[in-house]
């Protein structure tokens, strides 16, 4: 691991990586039989969480999250003004994720400020999860992505 650049906070591990696909059932097969990957929940059919590491190890991060294509005969959907910026690349990668220390949220806020990046936060209070969203130079949408299990208390 690259060493810390004095002011930045670390980064802990890859969170996720999403994916649009054109059918959820026929791709969750195929990361699950061939690679032998945890499907942890369809959701709403629409939806797949896959841990791609160990069962043991899947309470957070290291997830593939496939999305199902809204209209598989069409190309790939281009996100308008997600989480704030404009997309204009049509790709099925919907965005990346890496996961921080909850402790560090605040810092890596800072950071990106200091180094000219505008970012958006969020947060997910069914996952207990609380992001930054900004885009890297190619304009793909990039998450930080800190485990905030205060947030369940405020969903129930």
């Amino acid at each position: 691991m690259a060493e810390n650049i004095e002011g930045r906070p670390p980064i802990l591990g890859l969170g996720e990586v999403v994916l649009w696909v054109r059918d959820l059932e026929m791709s969750s097969a195929f990361y699950s039989e061939v690679l032998d990957f945890h499907i942890q929940d369809v959701g709403d059919g629409k939806t797949a969480v896959i841990n791609v590491g160990h069962p043991e190890f899947a309470d957070f991060g290291q997830n593939l999250i496939l999305f199902q294509h809204p209209d598989p005969a069409q190309d790939w959907p281009v996100p308008q003004e997600q989480h704030g910026t404009p997309r204009t690349a049509s790709s099925p990668l919907h965005h990346l994720a890496f996961a921080i220390h909850i402790a560090e949220y605040n810092g890596h806020i800072n950071w990106l400020a200091h180094k000219g990046i505008e970012t958006e936060t969020g947060t997910h209070k069914v996952a207990g999860e609380r992001s930054i969203y900004f885009n890297d130079p190619d304009g793909n949408l990039i998450e930080l992505v800190a485990e905030d299990l205060s947030l369940l208390e405020d969903a129930g």
